[in-house]
C-alpha cells in the first residue's frame, strides 16, 4: 500500500510486509521486476519515490519520535533527513532536491514544512492555529500546494495555498476546495494541474472524487465522483486513516484498498484506469 510513481511513470514504490517489518519496494512497471529498497528491523512507513526515480524517502518511529530517511532507489546507505519531525514526507519537488514534510507545532498540531535535502534546512510554509495540516502536494508547476486540513476525527477539507520562493503562505491566501462536512483526504493533482483528485466519504462510502479548477485555481463547479467503492468487501474504507493515500498518473490512479478475507482485512494496491 501507499503507492507513489516516478515522473515518467516507470517505477512504482509501495509498502509491503512480505519479509516481516513493513518496508519500501520498487516495482518496474515495464519489466515487472521488484526489489526491496532497504531492510530494517523497524517498520519503514509512508515511502515516496523522487520524481527522477533516484531516491526513496520513508519514515521510521524510534524511541517515541519520527525519523525520516532517504535511500538510493537501487539500494545503498540510508541518509538521515530529519530526526524529530512529524510522521510523513508527503511530496518531492520536481528537481528532487526538496521535500514537503510534516512538523509538530508546540500546540501539538501538524504543520507543513519544506526541507532541503542538501543543507537539511527546514522552512515552515503552512500552519493553522486550530487544525492539523497534512498530505501536502505540489502542483505540477509548483505554484500551488494542495493539502488536507483535519478539523476533527470525522471532518476534513481539501485546501489550496499559493507557493512562491520557499516562503510561508498566510492562511488568508488559502482556498477551500471542499466544505469540511465530510472526511476528504489524499489530494492529488492531475498531470495538467486542472483537477485535484481526492478520496471522500461524502456519499457514505470512501470513494474517489475530483474538483475542477478554473484558470485562477479556484473551484469550477462542484466536486464530481470519479470512481465508487460501494462495497464492504473491497474498499478504501477498510484502510486506516493514516494509511490512506492515492497517486494519480497520466492514464491511471493507484490507491490503497482493504480487502476482507475471512475475518481479516488485507491491504492491497488498486489501479483505476481513467
Amino acid at each position: 500500500m501507499y503507492p507513489s510513481l516516478t515522473a515518467d511513470g516507470v517505477k512504482l514504490v509501495y509498502l509491503s510486509n512480505r519479509r516481516g517489518p513493513y518496508s519500501a519496494w520498487v516495482l518496474d512497471l515495464k519489466s515487472r521486476a521488484e526489489s526491496q529498497v532497504a531492510s530494517s528491523k523497524q517498520d519503514q512507513m509512508w515511502p515516496r519515490i523522487s520524481p527522477d526515480g533516484s531516491r526513496v524517502a520513508f519514515t521510521e518511529q524510534r524511541i517515541g519520535r519520527y525519523e525520516q530517511f532517504c535511500v538510493p532507489a537501487g539500494g545503498g546507505a540510508a541518509e538521515v533527513l530529519c530526526e524529530d519531525c512529524g510522521p510523513i514526507i508527503s511530496d518531492w519537488s520536481k528537481d528532487s532536491r526538496k521535500v514537503l514534510i510534516d512538523f509538530i507545532s508546540p500546540q501539538k498540531l501538524l504543520t507543513i514544512s519544506l526541507l532541503k535535502l542538501d543543507s537539511h534546512d527546514r522552512i515552515q510554509i503552512l500552519q493553522h492555529s486550530m487544525y492539523t495540516l497534512m498530505q501536502a502536494r505540489f502542483s505540477p508547476d509548483e505554484r500551488s500546494i494542495a493539502f488536507v486540513a483535519r478539523m476533527d476525527s470525522g471532518h476534513s477539507a481539501i485546501m489550496l495555498a499559493p507557493y512562491q520562493n520557499e516562503t510561508r503562505s498566510p492562511q488568508s491566501s488559502w482556498i477551500a476546495l471542499t466544505g469540511g462536512t465530510s472526511w476528504d483526504t489524499a489530494p492529488q493533482w492531475s498531470p495538467d494541474g486542472k483537477l485535484v483528485y481526492f478520496t471522500s466519504g461524502r456519499d457514505g462510502f470512501r470513494c474517489i472524487w475530483a474538483q475542477r479548477l478554473d484558470t485562477s485555481r479556484r473551484p469550477a463547479g462542484s466536486p464530481f465522483a470519479v470512481y465508487h467503492f460501494h462495497t464492504s468487501r473491497r474498499s478504501p474504507g477498510l484502510v486506516p486513516f493514516n494509511g490512506m493515500d492515492m497517486f494519480v498518473a497520466r492514464d491511471e490512479i493507484y490507491l490503497s484498498l482493504g480487502e476482507l478475507s475471512g475475518a481479516m482485512a488485507v491491504f492491497r494496491m488498486f489501479r483505476v484506469f481513467r
